[in-house]
């Protein structure tokens, strides 16, 4: 028997295949990703008449690898090409889910809309999920169970959990991953007057700074326009990779 389904079952005959998106980098001797060849199909149906320089193709590239090769995004994305430049769709995406979603009429209503596709798993998730989940926004890329418990008390099971319901994975290393538009809608549903990812970072920075092995030597710091404290006159954002 053959079952998809977002939730690993936790049967014991189960034999599990996790599914990934396409490959967003070309393979050996081919000059383009399957991502990228699905976002240009695409592209013609909707502007048969747009020539893409090698600056766009570079823009859809880095599209391509922002949503990690996901079919739907990247269609939805495209689609985009006949208002926008490829630099401009990437620069959206970056800033929130507003442009997965075009009205394509012979399209499921579940599929013209990846917000609302992850706002429905977001829904399944119980309290205490959701509450981790967004806690774990803090972390800026991947992250060690160390660095979860310590930053935002997640145990062992919180993320066996968040893993089973394909909303991390973890890789060979044991270091936890979350596809980048998961990371968003989570950070839309942290806590709105910011207090608590305030705090958040606090620890995180206090967690990577109490051992230089914590640390990695790379820094990122944004001043003024951080979503951190909106409406304050600065704010700074240090973020560790823990």
């Amino acid at each position: 028997m053959l079952v998809t389904s977002r939730h690993r079952l936790s049967l014991r005959a189960e034999t599990t295949f996790e599914l990934r998106g396409l490959e967003v980098h070309p393979r050996p001797g081919e000059t383009q990703s399957d991502a990228v060849t699905l976002f240009l199909s695409q592209a013609r149906r909707v502007r048969p008449t747009a020539r893409l320089t090698d600056a766009d193709l570079a823009h859809v590239q880095a599209i391509c690898a922002f949503v990690d090769g996901l079919p739907l995004a990247i269609e939805l994305a495209a689609n985009w090409l006949r208002m926008l430049t490829a630099e401009q769709i990437l620069q959206q995406l970056q800033t929130g889910l507003e442009l997965l979603e075009f009205p394509v009429v012979d399209l499921p209503e579940r599929h013209r809309n990846l917000r609302v596709v992850l706002e429905q798993s977001w829904h399944y998730l119980t309290p205490r999920d959701q509450e981790v989940l967004a806690a774990l926004v803090v972390f800026h890329g991947g992250f060690t169970f160390a660095a979860a418990a310590a930053v935002t008390g997640a145990s062992l099971r919180d993320l066996q959990v968040l893993v089973d319901k394909s909303m991390l994975s973890v890789d060979v290393t044991g270091r936890f991953n979350r596809h980048a538009l998961i990371a968003q809608l989570s950070r839309q549903h942290l806590d709105p007057d910011h207090q608590r990812q305030r705090q958040l970072e606090e620890r995180h920075a206090a967690f990577s700074s109490s051992s230089p092995a914590r640390a990695s030597t790379r820094c990122s710091m944004s001043t003024g326009g951080s979503r951190g404290a909106p409406g304050s006159k600065s704010s700074t954002r240090i973020s560790w990779r823990p």
